[in-house]
């Protein structure tokens, strides 16, 4: 397995400490005053939300963003303010019930409000929220359910640059007595991601990451091998490397040259990885010379120029009409826009990975069309042709969204299914913790994971079953579906399973 180079990134990060640093002093000084004033009128109350000027329990972070973890209490953003209000009232539900209650964390990055970029969009962000709140009350629905499941949002920042300060925030409700068990989501495949993973797993806390495809990155650590293994991280993704396999199996059929265009951000494990997959699973099918980079690093300017670049090669004479995309989706959209406004007098084919479920609401133009590998794709989920667990999935899953109103709008993305099946996971591991124990906590849940890697255990996940690899924590027994989109119209046109 090629490893990509690693590209340290903590001086900046600690030198925007140095300056949030700056900003608490500031703030202390002015709290100080305030609070005087505040506690002769009698008006403490509040006074830290107002002095942050985040909801209730989050804080600052480093880019001055709202961090921090919240019961659906606080406000992560105004367009989760719906979803935030079901994971709240569930929460405080359960609470009156007078039965075992546990602790799961969705962590995640949560875009800025007005902000224009980040690890994830805002559809994103609320699909994998969705989830977690699905399989929360599907388990907390069920007569006599125990142990029942509070649900807890930790928001790393747009960037996850905020993760040590949310993980140790974690870390702390092991002790709750409604006691963190286990930590879902798990960011996207990026080295703050990493970080995290190692740090939870340092204190025994089990992780079921929902969309990391980075290879390596699961129980070997092999993503980043200098930092050791990741104890307890299991994933219900497959791999870049599973996904190029599903892609060449379909184009296979349609011998053709292909252009490689890769990402050059090497903090990005999900783009490197692509690139090292893609330039060796279609090595016999690529046209020798014809490979571009550009630099998708965040904050990096020249983007757009990198691009006209790119599309002018693939426009000239002789270069192959399919390219092999190697970079995130929220970039896609730009090297798409380019491609329309540069008609090469030929159809384009962008063939890339999962991120892209994303273009979902993009319309491509009539000369461009786009083939990618899905996590999963609803159409494929709840059709026969494409997954032998279809009635189980429009029966139980999609009719249970509907029960909850929520939209078929934020399964799109296959986000809310993946993160639903992280959840689901963890919930099956807590009860099989709890039948022989009166009391659990993480180290109780991590060795429950175990027993999920066989298939007389497998999970039933909202589109199909699956168990997880010993030794990797990796899926066994996923199905990938390859979808072709056309305009705004997308449809499965092949199945891979794992």
């Amino acid at each position: 397995m090629n490893t990509p180079t690693r590209f340290d990134f903590h001086p900046p990060q600690y030198a925007k400490r140095a300056a949030r640093d700056r900003r608490v002093r500031v703030l202390r000084n002015v709290g100080a005053l305030v609070a005087v004033v505040l506690l002769l009128t009698g008006a403490w109350v509040g006074a830290g939300w107002w002095l942050s000027g985040c909801s209730a329990g989050m804080w600052r972070g480093v880019d001055d963003e709202c961090v921090g973890v919240s019961d659906g209490s606080a406000s992560l953003h105004h367009g989760l303010r719906d979803i935030e209000e079901k994971i709240e009232d569930e929460n405080d539900r359960i609470a009156g019930l007078g039965r075992k209650v546990v602790t799961v964390a969705v962590l995640t990055p949560v875009p800025e409000p007005g902000g224009d970029r980040g690890s994830v969009s805002l559809d994103q962000a609320r699909s994998k929220i969705i989830g977690a709140y699905l399989a929360q009350r599907q388990a907390n629905s069920v007569e006599g359910a125990y142990p029942l499941f509070r649900l807890v949002v930790a928001d790393e920042g747009s960037d996850e640059q905020d993760w040590e300060e949310v993980v140790d925030e974690l870390i702390g409700l092991i002790d709750d007595e409604r006691p963190l068990v286990a930590v879902t989501g798990m960011g996207v495949s990026v080295g703050e991601t990493i970080s995290a993973a190692h740090r939870l797993a340092d204190h025994q806390i089990p992780m079921v990451g929902a969309v990391l495809t980075a290879d390596g990155l699961n129980m070997t650590g092999a993503v980043r091998p200098e930092d050791g293994p990741i104890r307890g991280l299991y994933r219900v993704s497959p791999s870049n490397r599973t996904e190029a396999l599903a892609l060449h199996e379909f184009l296979v059929q349609r011998p053709r040259e292909y252009m490689l265009v890769r990402d050059q951000n090497f903090n990005d494990f999900y783009t490197t990885g692509l690139r090292d997959d893609f330039a060796e699973v279609f090595s016999a099918e690529l046209a020798a010379g014809v490979q571009r980079s550009f630099d998708g690093t965040p904050g990096i300017n020249g983007t757009t120029n990198q691009f006209n670049e790119i599309v002018a090669e693939l426009c000239s004479p002789g270069t192959p009409d399919t390219v092999l995309y190697a970079g995130r989706a929220s970039l896609l959209d730009a090297f798409v826009e380019k491609l329309r406004v540069e008609h090469c007098g030929k159809t384009v084919t962008v063939v890339t990975g999962s991120d892209a479920a994303k273009l979902n609401e993009t319309e491509l133009p009539g000369h461009v069309q786009v083939v990618y590998a899905a996590l999963a794709d609803p159409k494929a989920l709840s059709d026969a042709r494409f997954n032998e667990y279809a009635e189980d999935y429009n029966v139980n899953f999609d009719a249970f969204r509907q029960r909850e109103k929520i939209g078929s709008s934020d399964l799109a993305n296959g986000w809310a299914i993946m993160e639903f099946d992280a959840m689901t996971a963890v919930v099956d591991a807590a009860q099989k913790a709890l039948l022989n124990e009166t009391e659990i906590g993480p180290a109780e849940v991590r060795t429950a994971l175990v027993s999920l890697t066989s298939e007389r255990n497998d999970i039933d996940g909202a589109g199909d079953r699956f168990h997880f690899d010993a030794d990797t924590g990796d899926p066994v027994g996923r199905t990938i579906h390859i979808i072709h989109q056309v305009g705004l119209e997308s449809r499965p046109v092949h199945k891979y399973t794992s």
